[in-house]
């Protein structure tokens, strides 16, 4: 069985997670090797806007969070990273996150993030970038299940910074 599960391993009535429980009774160990391999690769990605362009100025002293929204498709699925093109502008200093919110608006007209998020990566420094756009991969240490046929919005966030000293994300202006 695959997908997030909860298994007590060592008989101490504590669960540990795990992303998935195999029975050799019914796979041998080379199926299971080779489903260990295809579990294991790089996650193929959706890009819901892979579309480039304008710089979107994120910690410039007015705007703290730069999204995108998204709707899951018919199956529920863990969302354990998010990449986004990032560059500085000057020199800004600490931390920046990626979160992911509930859906309101109407999906590709008005969508916003609504409440509060439902899953937030690990900070990624800000000395990692340059002054050209580089993709920046983002962790969600614990991984949310997105419900199937739900809208989401995923941003990137940074509050410090200034008016000389900000992050720059790619993308294409949309109406929502």
């Amino acid at each position: 069985q695959e997908g997030y599960r909860l298994i007590d391993v060592n008989n101490d009535t504590t669960t540990e997670p795990y992303y998935s429980e195999w029975n050799r009774a019914t796979y041998t160990i080379n199926q299971l090797y080779e489903r260990t391999k295809w579990v294991s690769r790089r996650a193929t990605t959706e890009s819901s806007c892979a579309d480039t362009g304008s710089n979107f100025p994120l910690g410039n002293g007015t705007v703290v969070g730069q999204g995108q929204s998204f709707a899951m498709g018919s199956n529920s699925q863990y969302i354990v990273r998010a990449v986004f093109n990032l560059k500085k502008v000057g020199s800004p200093t600490g931390n920046v996150v990626a979160k992911l919110y509930a859906h309101t608006g109407t999906f590709g007209t008005s969508s916003t993030p609504t409440g509060a998020a439902v899953a937030t990566s690990e900070n990624v420094s800000l000395t990692t970038l340059t002054t050209s756009y580089q993709s920046v991969e983002f962790q969600f240490t614990t991984p949310l299940e997105a419900v199937a046929a739900t809208n989401y919005v995923i941003a990137v966030e940074y509050g410090g910074g200034g008016v000389s000293d900000y992050i720059d994300v790619q993308g294409l202006a949309t109406t929502g």
